[in-house]
């Protein structure tokens, strides 16, 4: 397959160029940035054009498929043309920045024939696909409650923040939200998909409690501390955290009838199963993967591999869409101070 990257910001330089230029079944066909001068740098760097717009990545016949890294506001679209010119899609997280759009995005996908997958990554962690081997597997009996957390210092680091004008991460406008939407849906997506459950309920609050840009508060949360109720009865809590500052905490529990799954609890294994007889097993798995390129994230690989072998496509627009309405009904608990039903959801 032949892939155009639409953004050259931190996703597409440090994850997703590298992945797509190491994989043996894609070429790169170029870059379009807003900015000339990045998609200039990435197309030297790993071949292909320097396009000037995206409709001359679009109307180029030999891309075959779009990778859309750029900032949240432009996702719906920007999918939306990319599907229109007969393109297949893999969009970053959060697909959408509101349901409204996601809908559109998901029928879009389903009417173009074409396929469009949702760069939900953590499903590709070797330990997360561990621990849903194991729960398929039924051994620990079913799921009875979960906790999961994801914190770190921000997105300033990795993201390239310069101080003194206001970082899209940081503009409502930009992102849609502030950590729900960069880190809490990747956790929402988790929980629905090592559960097997959709969230039914959220009651969800969020602050503002440290970061600052030009000298004020930032307008979106840097915190959020969720309780979730699954379609089936469980519950459980998600603590996302733009202020963890010294160590990242990216760990979730599963409680089962008959012991639990605890992921990267311990800074020395990414994996144990505590059975419910004391006995624990410990699996050494490679630390988790991160955002700035360390190990593969697996969902390049898994884009192109449904592509080129014409294979279902294993995080879908569907998928997106709902942790988009995970994180949708998070921030419209915290507004409301109410706790919100998922749409569809009984």
């Amino acid at each position: 397959m032949k892939i155009g990257i639409v953004g050259c910001g931190a996703i597409a330089k440090n994850r997703q160029a590298p992945e797509f230029f190491a994989n043996p079944d894609c070429e790169i066909g170029g870059f379009y940035d807003v900015d000339p001068a990045r998609s200039a740098a990435l197309a030297a760097q790993y071949g292909g054009e320097a396009f000037a717009s995206l409709g001359a990545m679009l109307a180029d016949a030999g891309i075959d498929s779009v990778s859309i890294c750029s900032a949240n506001r432009f996702h719906c679209e920007q999918t939306l043309a990319a599907l229109a010119a007969g393109k297949n899609v893999l969009c970053e997280k959060p697909m959408a920045m509101t349901e409204e759009e996601g809908e559109k995005m998901a029928a879009a996908a389903k009417a173009s024939g074409k396929k469009m997958m949702v760069a939900q990554s953590q499903r590709y962690d070797p330990a997360h696909m561990r621990a849903k081997e194991i729960l398929e597997s039924g051994a620990l009996g079913r799921v009875v409650s979960f906790r999961t957390e994801f914190g770190h210092s921000g997105p300033e680091a990795w993201a390239g923040y310069k101080e003194g004008k206001l970082f899209w991460y940081f503009d409502p406008a930009g992102a849609g939200y502030g950590a729900l939407g960069d880190i809490g849906v990747h956790k929402a997506d988790l929980v629905r998909w090592l559960t097997g459950e959709e969230v039914a309920e959220v009651s969800a609050f969020t602050a503002t409690t440290d970061k600052k840009a030009c000298g004020r508060p930032i307008p979106v949360e840097d915190n959020a501390a969720v309780c979730l109720r699954m379609a089936n009865g469980i519950v459980g809590t998600m603590q996302l955290s733009w202020t963890q500052y010294g160590r990242d905490a990216n760990s979730t529990v599963i409680c089962c009838e008959k012991g639990q799954i605890r992921l990267y609890c311990r800074s020395d294994e990414a994996m144990e199963v505590i059975h419910a007889d004391g006995r624990c097993e410990v699996f050494p798995i490679k630390e988790i993967w991160d955002s700035y390129g360390r190990h593969n994230s697996g969902i390049i690989d898994a884009f192109v591999a449904c592509v080129v072998h014409d294979t279902p496509v294993p995080v879908t627009a569907e998928d997106g869409l709902a942790a988009v309405r995970v994180i949708e009904a998070c921030k419209r608990s915290s507004q409301e101070n109410r706790a919100v039903r998922l749409k569809g959801v009984k």
